[in-house]
């Protein structure tokens, strides 16, 4: 007795394709059918690579299609189930999304609120001075006319400011090469 390639593929639990794969890759022998240009299989290779599968049970319909619908029904109560809980795990997500968007925009007002408090009524511009002019304040060129506060409590004592002018750096092409130019000799 031998097998065709869809006995062996029954005989073994396997797909043809695999069946297939071992004739081609030498692992079972096998020949082909002339008459049909089937493949011709020896019992005996194909369970050298691939065990029996054990059909020995007699089959029983009635009980099988009972089974099934046991199994059908068990899966549909499940899967009900599942689709309750995510219809509550949704409700859920959406009453924790409004509670964040009312938090959000109570911040946002509380936010508001606070910097109206702290808001000045007089905005400070910065003065338009060239930038070679800065206002230091030293104890020592302070006039006379403006004395400094006495310190209280180790506070430092205030000056008043004065304008202190610097000459601008005249900026040479030489002066833009950088340190390194410089030293090998840069141009």
């Amino acid at each position: 007795m031998t097998y065709s390639l869809g006995e062996a593929a029954r005989a073994t639990g396997l797909s043809k394709s695999t069946i297939l794969r071992a004739i081609r890759g030498n692992k079972i022998s096998a020949a082909r059918n002339e008459r049909n240009q089937g493949w011709i299989i020896e019992p005996s290779e194909l369970h050298r690579l691939y065990p029996a599968v054990a059909n020995d049970a007699p089959v029983n319909t009635e009980t099988t299609r009972h089974e099934t619908q046991e199994t059908v029904m068990g899966l549909r109560l499940r899967l009900e189930a599942a689709t309750q809980r995510l219809a509550d795990q949704e409700a859920v997500i959406a009453d924790l999304r409004e509670d964040r968007d009312q938090w959000r925009n109570q911040a946002q007002r509380l936010a508001i609120q606070d910097q109206r408090a702290k808001a000045p009524d007089v905005i400070a511009m910065p003065s338009a001075s060239p930038p070679h002019v800065s206002l230091v304040q030293t104890p020592t060129d302070a006039p006379a006319a403006a004395e400094p506060a006495p310190a209280a409590d180790n506070q430092p004592q205030q000056y008043p400011a004065r304008a202190v002018v610097k000459k601008a750096q005249k900026r040479t092409p030489k002066a833009d090469v950088g340190w390194w130019r410089k030293m090998i000799g840069g141009r």
